[in-house]
């Protein structure tokens, strides 16, 4: 009688481990590779490209996102300054599965939004992010 019991037992806990459990998720998950960014006098500016979404069943829509972006670079002079104007244009897919979903995206100068913070954007899937600086040629 104690090894069915322990056998049953056994075999919910399996069970229990193996039933994912959906939950609503406050926290964003992230993506952030750094990304080099041409003037279109050949200077270089590494940034880090953050991509995140609310809940990490979005890593993959985001992954995608980040794969394709693009971006333009004109010349740009401001108060005596030149500088390059850059505009981020990031393609956030609407999820195959759950649909649209909150996104959001920063270009700044050290990892997960942290250093300088050369732009932000906030939308929903399906409508592209926009990011768009002006960096001064040092």
């Amino acid at each position: 009688m104690h090894a069915a019991l322990r056998s049953l037992a056994l075999a919910f806990l399996f069970l229990a481990l193996a039933v994912p459990v959906a939950s609503a998720s406050e926290e964003w998950c992230s993506d952030d590779p750094p990304r080099v960014l041409t003037t279109p006098h050949g200077n270089a500016l590494v940034l880090y490209e953050t991509l995140g979404a609310q809940g990490d069943l979005y890593v993959a829509d985001l992954t995608l996102g980040l794969a394709s972006t693009t971006y333009t670079a004109t010349n740009q002079v401001r108060a005596g300054v030149n500088g390059t104007m850059f505009t981020l244009t990031v393609p956030v897919s609407d999820d195959p599965l759950l649909g649209s979903f909150a996104d959001r995206a920063f270009a700044s100068s050290m990892p997960f939004a942290t250093g300088t913070i050369y732009a932000s954007s906030t939308g929903t899937s399906g409508t592209p992010l926009q990011l768009t600086f002006w960096y001064p040629l040092g």
